[in-house]
């Protein structure tokens, strides 16, 4: 019998492992476009190796960059990380699995009269409408919920309103938490992470210690922020209105949930629709009759919308 000694085996990625944006031979340019460091006006490239698993883990090594340049700008914007299920704003230490989602600066989200709530794709990082369209042309802002944001802040200026709406992200795209890197991933970071060697398997996932209490699941994810965070009164004041947008297949799970909450509540939902965009979005809306007609898609903004029905 034969075997090959764990030092004859190929080396695995390190893309992974990399310091910063620049040691991979990236730069952001001032019109937020991922470029090369040493030919600025080349964009992001998939394939830079004949190596399919090596292309996987550059990719994912310079997404993790740009989602972090994302969470800075939002942190400028007003937007902070809230942690689950500890529902902090600092990071807990310690090793309990742990979820970030992004919401308004608490002191604003308490008093906010509008509150929109986000539920993205559950291929996407947490504030990236898509990884693609952040790396290439049109730049990380518009391929991030920053467009959202800065959209709505500039069309309530022009409005003069002086109450800025309050933002709920949640994260159904990061359920996996890796103890050893100490972080929230999604499925593709998780088998983008370093291996022994280039013909090891993935690490194996643990359903109960790789998993967020509450967040084992989009649809239990996506219940525990409307149950701890947008339904309590700690962090929402209870006659906010409120705008769901569901992303893609973000948008089933939004129904899923409104279709329970008009059954159980005594308040009605207007649900809103965009057949051009073909996305769905809700407002909650007094003495308004109950119904639940959704579909999926990318997201706009509430001042666009008609209700189906209007109210009484």
């Amino acid at each position: 019998m034969f075997r090959r000694l764990p030092t004859t085996l190929p080396t695995d990625a390190t893309y992974t492992t990399a310091p910063s944006l620049s040691s991979l031979g990236y730069l952001i340019n001032s019109s937020n476009q991922l470029r090369y460091t040493t030919h600025p006006t080349d964009p992001f490239r998939y394939n830079i190796t004949t190596s399919e698993r090596f292309n996987d883990c550059h990719s994912e090594a310079v997404k993790a960059f740009v989602n972090a340049e994302v969470i800075s700008r939002l942190s400028s914007l007003g937007i902070q990380q809230l942690w689950l299920p500890s529902l902090t704003t600092e990071k807990p230490k310690g090793n309990e699995a742990v979820l970030p989602i992004l919401v308004t600066e608490l002191e604003k989200l308490k008093v906010a009269k509008r509150i929109v709530v986000v539920v993205n794709r559950s291929i996407e990082d947490l504030g990236i409408w898509s990884a693609r369209t952040a790396r290439g042309e049109a730049g990380i802002e518009a391929g991030s919920v920053i467009s959202l944001i800065k959209d709505m802040r500039a069309r309530e200026a022009a409005r003069g309103e002086e109450e800025e709406t309050a933002f709920v992200i949640a994260n159904s795209g990061q359920l996996l938490y890796s103890h050893k890197q100490k972080r929230a991933m999604s499925m593709a970071g998780w088998q983008a992470m370093q291996r022994p060697s280039a013909l090891h398997a993935a690490p194996i996932v643990d359903e109960m210690a790789n998993r967020v209490e509450g967040s084992r699941t989009v649809e239990e994810h996506l219940r525990s922020v409307m149950r701890m965070v947008v339904g309590s009164e700690k962090f929402v004041d209870k006659q906010a209105r409120m705008f769901l947008i569901g992303v893609g297949d973000g948008s089933n799970e939004v129904c899923k949930i409104l279709e329970e909450m008009c059954m159980s509540c005594s308040d009605g939902f207007a649900i809103y629709r965009d057949p051009a965009n073909d996305v769905a979005r809700f407002r909650q809306w007094q003495e308004t009759e109950h119904r639940c007609d959704c579909t999926g898609g990318h997201s706009a903004f509430p001042d666009q919308l008609k209700p189906l029905r209007s109210g009484k």
